[in-house]
């Protein structure tokens, strides 16, 4: 949006959901919830670029309404996105997609057969970006300093997920840092869409907080983003969040807790049975723990 608008060209940056709350500030945009209503207001675009998000979204409802009139870009998130599930029909398929790297277009290939491949096209990883010049022990410092942490102490970032079972890997975490008992600080940091794509997991991500005796608890880390928090952190810890690929940027320690029946289990139903290991594991930029006896070693290493 911001080459294209400096190139002088009109963008109407369009956002639904969790979008808004996080464009307000940064980004002129309009807030929308429905595709029709969108299209009665606003003459069709030349381009649409749309992102691939949980539950489809404007953008993708747009697809099928402009086809014929408008080329439409569709870029991959997650190699292990939506692509097989809301934006697995058909009826949905953009002209051309734009993915991260050559593991994307396979991925790619693999879940839309029929979808040409010459228009599967590999533009590298732009989010990542800003990783490029990050300076770590500057971002670890800043940390400190603005929550209060003593940098002789390690952290520890676990971050959650909008899913049922992310309670269970938080509490499998705690569980293991209890019995290591060197004391750490603990940065519990919750998935800003849990309260609407997961309500029930709430209590359970509360309820093992409770438990901990391992140190202490950092309640609010809201003064620093993540990319920061993954810096300072000895280790960051999910099941199969985009947590890892920020870490693996930064080349710092992480860690998958992927059980086969919990974690692993909830990864292969988002792929559809498509994908048998976590693409940060099997490229080495993740350590995985396959039940609580490997967790607990890999955090005590």
């Amino acid at each position: 949006v911001r080459t294209l608008r400096a190139k002088g060209m009109a963008v109407k940056l369009i956002a639904n959901g969790v979008a808004v709350q996080l464009l307000i500030g940064k980004e002129e945009f309009l807030s929308c919830n429905s595709a029709a209503e969108l299209l009665t207001a606003y003459q069709p675009p030349d381009v649409l670029v749309t992102s691939m998000c949980s539950g489809g979204g404007v953008g993708r409802d747009l697809v099928p309404l402009l086809l014929g009139r408008t080329t439409i870009f569709a870029l991959q998130g997650a190699w292990w996105g939506e692509h097989w599930k809301s934006w697995f029909d058909p009826y949905y398929r953009p002209h051309y997609l734009c993915v991260n790297d050559r593991l994307g277009q396979e991925i790619m290939k693999s879940a839309w057969p029929e979808f040409p491949e010459e228009r599967i096209l590999i533009t590298g990883y732009p989010a990542l970006d800003r990783y490029a010049n990050f300076d770590v022990a500057a971002a670890s410092t800043e940390v400190c300093q603005r929550l209060g942490l003593s940098a002789k102490q390690p952290a520890v970032l676990f971050a959650g997920q909008p899913l049922v079972g992310t309670g269970d890997a938080l509490s499998e975490v705690i569980q293991c840092l209890n019995k290591i008992g060197q004391p750490v600080y603990l940065i519990p940091r919750h998935h800003p869409r849990t309260a609407v794509d997961a309500p029930q997991e709430i209590p359970q991500l509360e309820a093992p907080l409770a438990t901990f005796r391992a140190g202490s608890i950092v309640a609010d880390s809201s003064a620093c983003d993540l990319p920061l928090l993954i810096a300072h952190a000895q280790v960051s810890i999910s099941m199969n969040s985009s947590i890892h690929v920020d870490a693996a940027a930064l080349r710092r320690p992480n860690i998958a807790v992927l059980y086969p029946e919990v974690g692993m289990k909830i990864f292969r139903d988002a792929t559809g049975g498509n994908m048998n290991e976590f693409p940060l594991v099997e490229m080495g930029c993740s350590a995985k723990a396959n039940n609580r006896a490997e967790l607990q070693q890999l955090l005590e290493r």
